[in-house]
């Protein structure tokens, strides 16, 4: 870690000057929203539920028509209901296991971008410190591998607990239709229509986690440089909610996020950041108050 004089001395040997910068006349920290990647994440998920759902529709377009004979067959006999029930027991759970076997894997997916975000967020972070002060900083983040392994793995147990609770019901659905004759084009309507719901539940895994690790990671890089504050900036869109509106342009601590709506990134789907002020940025990284730079 170096010493808040040590880092002073290096600015000032990157800005070329023996006294402190003063701060950029009219220079205004902006940050962007990761859509991009957001977007990209999104349709991956959505797309492996797609590919889910063909298998699924392919293997029933088959096995559907026998489940139904075996059914004709065993439901007279109400105790020997196990036979077709246990062939869409078995016929399901290998598709679980073709959801699960995909590649790449939800947890390269994952990792692939928790690594674009954080690129992402350090672009935004040095253009920030660059704008303010006219050097770029770069410091070891040790934190950093941490929370991109997390948002790995959290992501993939999260996708595949809600592949095992639609598939269990889609085999509920399909026990339920051979014991009523469904056909088969009726079927497949009830059960598009169960994969619709699980696909809009992807996008919004997507936005909302991928918004979360933007803020995290915010947070983290603010705070290891000694930010105690930041400002809360919208996207600026319809879609922004009134609490998050009122929030834009006022200024929080990290240690006192605003209690009804959390810190930017927070709320479920909030897409809004926290942006480092330019006073603080100059105040805590050129030396200029009495604080440490906790390098």
């Amino acid at each position: 870690m170096t010493s808040r004089d040590e880092m002073i001395q290096i600015i000032r040997a990157r800005q070329g000057m023996k006294g402190v910068r003063k701060k950029r006349s009219g220079y205004k920290i902006r940050y962007t929203y990761p859509i991009g990647i957001e977007r990209d994440y999104s349709r991956f998920l959505v797309r492996r539920w797609k590919i889910a759902r063909r298998s699924m529709f392919e293997w029933l377009r088959t096995a559907y028509p026998a489940l139904l004979a075996e059914a004709a067959r065993q439901l007279p006999d109400s105790s020997r209901e196990d036979g077709f029930s246990e062939d869409v027991a078995n016929g399901v759970k290998r598709q679980l296991e073709f959801f699960n076997g995909l590649t790449p894997t939800i947890e390269t997916a994952a990792k692939g971008t928790a690594l674009r975000v954080s690129a992402h967020n350090g672009t935004q972070f040095n253009r920030a410190i660059r704008g303010v002060l006219g050097v770029d900083i770069f410091q070891a983040e040790p934190w950093l591998a941490d929370i991109t392994a997390v948002f790995a793995d959290n992501n993939a147990g999260l996708i595949k607990s809600i592949a095992e609770s639609n598939h269990s019901d889609v085999a509920f659905m399909i026990r339920d239709a051979v014991m009523q004759g469904v056909r088969y084009d009726d079927l497949i309507g009830r059960l598009s229509n169960k994969y619709a719901i699980t696909e809009r539940r992807a996008r919004l895994i997507a936005r909302d986690q991928t918004s979360k690790l933007n803020a995290n990671i915010t947070q983290f890089r603010s705070q290891s440089v000694g930010l105690r504050t930041y400002q809360w900036q919208t996207v600026e869109d319809e879609r922004v909610r009134p609490t998050h509106r009122a929030n834009n342009e006022q200024i929080f601590s990290w240690d006192k996020p605003p209690a009804e709506t959390g810190h930017p990134g927070h709320d479920i789907n909030c897409r809004c950041l926290a942006i480092p002020t330019e006073e603080e940025v100059f105040a805590i990284l050129s030396g200029t108050n009495n604080d440490p730079v906790p390098f």
